[in-house]
């Protein structure tokens, strides 16, 4: 939620009053709230541990753990509720600072990706990968876009765009990031890449593998940059093959290129040529594989998926995320192992300056991922689009009739 554009905001409790925040902001940014702050005549500190605070704004997860005194394992949080208690700082809630301002709905008010999933053979579309610090359109940051653009069959033009990158100090990022980032000719602003990407798909569906993942991730960051919609079909390739085929109970990009008869390179550092991957992969699934009846073809990217639960949850209990992956075909493990397929972290736990340091959960699985494993670790807020997606196209019922998913703000999208 961007309410930069709105300069009328004022909270009239921070006249004259120093202010700070602590935690991740779900529905307004920390740039947000220093312009209210500054609006309303009032000072912003950037340490929310200073003695002379009169107001400290917590994000919705921080202040239910405050008030509910769960502290543990969150040294940090810990700290701050006794430096709250020590000197006597009042606390406002992310969704009581928006209410005094005047914003009654504190939802997501992106819109949803109106996209739906292609098992039909296709000659035109564009296949796309993605160099990234993970999937979160809030809190992660692209570093390269992709794609290749084919026309009856063959590559007609390739694409290719570099992103001005934070300056990272963490390791694991550098060492998972793929392809060489160091010295590209030019890099481009996130808003010039993501506009230079759009105008190259035009309207074409979108082929790739995890498409849903990188397909929220280039909506959100288009619909920020020109509050315009894009609203391309797509094809996962793991999702056709699931359906191809049927006796696979797990399709993998390995398995799949067994079953191909073709070398895929799965562990590929270019971005690009991951884009030929896929597209020689789904050009052999069209010639060697016939799609007769593709009305009984199903979207369900959770089916047989192994996850891994860590965090304390903002939206929703950890019971209700357990249910709906069980809903959908999906298994909860209490302990992390390599055949994982999904570490799914709190937006906190996720968001590493709020606590300060990883989990042991995120650690393990990045030492994982660096020796080769699969594993795909994901914030809440990915979690939360991909559950919406997911039961739409696998079974509205599960969006339809559960009022635990409104409670979710998954029918707000």
């Amino acid at each position: 939620m961007n309410l930069m554009s709105n300069n009328n905001l004022i909270c009239p409790l921070f006249k004259g009053k120093t202010v700070a925040t602590f935690g991740h902001f779900e529905h307004i940014s920390i740039d947000d709230i220093v312009r209210i702050v500054q609006i309303s005549e009032g000072y912003y500190s950037k340490s929310a541990f200073e003695s002379a605070l009169d107001y400290l704004v917590l994000s919705n997860e921080t202040y239910v753990r405050c008030s509910k005194k769960i502290l543990r394992p969150y040294q940090d949080i810990s700290l701050l509720h006794s430096s709250i208690i020590r000197n006597n700082i009042d606390v406002i809630s992310e969704k009581e600072l928006l209410k005094i301002c005047g914003v009654n709905s504190f939802k997501n008010i992106l819109p949803k990706y109106e996209g739906k999933p292609i098992f039909y053979p296709l000659s035109n579309y564009v296949v796309l990968d993605i160099i990234c610090t993970g999937y979160d359109y809030y809190l992660d940051e692209v570093l390269q876009i992709s794609a290749i653009k084919v026309k009856d069959n063959l590559i007609s033009e390739k694409f290719v765009v570099d992103i001005k990158p934070m300056n990272y100090s963490n390791d694991y990022v550098v060492k998972v990031l793929r392809g060489n980032m160091q010295k590209p000719l030019i890099r481009y602003t996130v808003e010039e890449a993501i506009i230079r990407y759009v105008n190259f798909i035009e309207d074409l569906p979108i082929v790739s593998n995890k498409i849903m993942f990188k397909n929220n991730l280039m909506f959100y960051l288009y619909y920020q940059t020109t509050l315009h919609s894009m609203n391309n079909d797509y094809v996962d390739i793991l999702q056709l093959a699931s359906n191809l085929f049927p006796r696979i109970k797990k399709v993998t990009l390995e398995s799949l290129s067994k079953k191909l008869n073709m070398h895929l390179d799965y562990n590929q550092k270019n971005a690009l040529l991951w884009c030929e991957n896929m597209y020689q992969c789904y050009e052999l699934l069209k010639k060697k594989f016939r799609f007769k009846d593709t009305s009984k073809f199903h979207f369900n990217m959770l089916n047989n998926k192994v996850f891994v639960l860590e965090g304390i949850f903002e939206s929703v209990s950890r019971q209700f995320i357990i249910d709906m992956l069980e809903k959908c075909g999906a298994k909860v493990y209490k302990n992390l192992v390599k055949s994982v397929d999904f570490l799914l972290l709190s937006n906190t736990a996720y968001c590493e300056y709020v606590n300060g340091k990883k989990s042991k959960k995120q650690v393990l699985a990045e030492n994982f991922i660096m020796e080769g494993s699969k594993i795909s670790i994901i914030s809440e807020n990915v979690f939360k689009n991909i559950l919406f997606y997911n039961c739409m196209e696998f079974d509205r019922s599960l969006v339809s009739t559960s009022t635990d998913l409104d409670k979710y703000n998954l029918l707000s999208y």
